[in-house]
């Protein structure tokens, strides 16, 4: 493939077998700054585009392996947010020729022959274009991952305000349940599945205790009643009077040295407890 380039940033395919035709093409674009890369039939061209981007595509009607209706076919068929731009270049058409030109996906139909100041001028117009619906699907783009975002924080912030509802009812559920019962076992049940719940466990158990002696099994879910009477947990433990004084859970491996190392906990440990 013969390359002629100059110090330019716009890059311009001329895929033309011409080569008097190419030559007075390239000089022309060159001399307005343009990078011109140059293929002598369909095949160099579309090789070409395969690996390298360009702005603008300028191909001659008639070439000795492809037409040049098929180049902008293909070209126009590539997957890419803004189509390049193709010029086609031939002898004067009459309309229905020139309205299959255009449905092949050419920007402009360029008639032979070409005057480099014409040429150039169509060619610019081209990359206005170009360069406007490169910034329109810039700016798409951007708007689309705003949308995005804020579907995400809308859909994150109805589920935060779902699940603060749904605690909300829980906790009216509760609160509905417990003032309408009047057995003592019921409501400490109640709390104990709704305790569970929240904390989205699946064994747990609930102690009571008098100001002297052990502390007393008073319900369960989960857990082998084997299990529960196995723990003997004296109401004067450094482990009870650590809990005492928390208002939030307690994990075990939470528990301060001195409260770990009791013999209390090490019964529990023994049993698989770990105390919330």
């Amino acid at each position: 493939m013969v390359l002629a380039t100059a110090a330019a940033t716009r890059r311009v395919l001329l895929i033309d077998s011409d080569p008097a035709h190419r030559m007075v093409l390239s000089r022309a674009l060159a001399e307005r700054g343009y990078e011109v890369m140059v293929a002598v039939d369909g095949r160099q061209g579309l090789e070409y585009l395969h690996g390298h981007p360009v702005d603008v595509v300028v191909v001659d009607r008639s070439l000795p392996d492809f037409s040049g209706l098929e180049i902008c076919s293909r070209i126009h068929r590539r997957e890419t947010d803004v189509p390049v731009p193709v010029l086609v270049s031939g002898e004067a058409v009459d309309e229905e020729e020139l309205r299959r030109v255009f449905q092949a996906g050419a920007y402009d139909y360029l008639r032979k022959p070409l005057h480099p100041e014409e040429f150039c001028a169509r060619l610019e117009h081209a990359l206005d274009r170009l360069r406007l619906a490169r910034e329109l699907s810039l700016q798409n783009r951007s708007l689309s991952t705003e949308v995005d975002e804020g579907q995400q924080k809308l859909h994150d912030a109805y589920r935060q305000v779902k699940l603060q509802l749904l605690n909300q009812r829980a906790l009216f559920d509760v609160s509905h349940q417990l003032n309408s019962s009047i057995d003592v076992d019921e409501q400490i049940n109640i709390l104990l599945l709704t305790v569970m719940g929240q904390l989205g466990i699946e064994q747990a158990a609930v102690f009571t205790a008098d100001e002297e002696g052990p502390l007393q099994l008073h319900s369960a879910k989960g857990v082998a009643r084997a299990v529960i009477t196995a723990v003997d947990l004296e109401r004067e433990s450094s482990f009870l009077e650590h809990l005492e004084q928390q208002a939030k859970p307690v994990d075990l491996g939470d528990l301060p040295l001195g409260v770990r190392e009791g013999e209390d906990l090490e019964r529990l440990r023994e049993q698989g407890f770990v105390m919330a």
